[in-house]
C-alpha cells in the first residue's frame, strides 16, 4: 500500500477539536512545509491515534507550524493584498497565490476578515467563497 501524496505533509492543528477522520483530510499545502518553508519534516501522524510514539513532539510541531500559517503567512498576505502590492484578478489567480504561499482554501474566510472590505481583492474574495458555496450546493442538487 502507498501513501498519498497529502498524507506526508501533516495534519492542521485543529485547536482542540478531535473530529473522528479529521486529520485524513485537514493537511497542511505542501508549499508550507516543503523544503523552501525552512521547517522540519512534519509527522503526517500528528493529532491522531496512528501517531503515539513522540507524539508530544509530532504535535506540537504541526501545531506551530499551523500558528505561523495563521499568525504570519495569512496576515502578511492580507497586508500585501491591502496595500496593492499583489492583485489577483481572478479566482484561480486567488487561489494559486494562496497556494502558492502554503495557504488552503478553507483559510480563505480569514484572509478576507483581515481586509477592508472596500479593497477590490476583498470584494473578489468574498466573490470566490460565494461561488463555490453555489458549486457545492449545485452538486448537492445534482446527485
Amino acid at each position: 500500500l502507498g501513501v498519498s501524496e497529502p498524507r506526508i505533509y501533516g495534519e492542521v492543528m485543529a485547536f482542540g477539536l478531535r473530529e473522528k477522520a479529521r486529520h485524513l483530510v485537514n493537511m497542511l499545502r505542501p508549499e508550507l512545509v516543503g523544503d523552501r518553508a525552512n521547517v522540519p519534516p512534519l509527522s503526517s501522524d500528528a493529532f491522531s491515534n496512528f501517531g503515539i510514539h513522540d507524539c508530544h513532539i509530532h504535535n506540537r510541531e504541526v501545531f506551530e507550524a499551523t500558528q505561523r500559517l495563521r499568525r504570519k503567512i495569512i496576515p502578511t498576505l492580507a497586508k500585501q493584498l491591502e496595500a496593492y502590492e499583489v492583485t489577483p484578478s481572478s479566482g484561480q489567480q486567488l487561489t494559486d497565490l494562496m497556494h502558492s504561499r502554503g495557504i488552503n482554501v478553507r483559510y480563505m474566510g480569514l484572509l478576507r476578515s483581515m481586509i477592508k472590505y472596500t479593497n477590490t481583492s476583498a470584494v473578489l474574495i468574498l466573490t470566490e467563497m460565494i461561488r463555490r458555496v453555489c458549486k457545492i450546493l449545485l452538486r448537492l442538487r445534482l446527485r
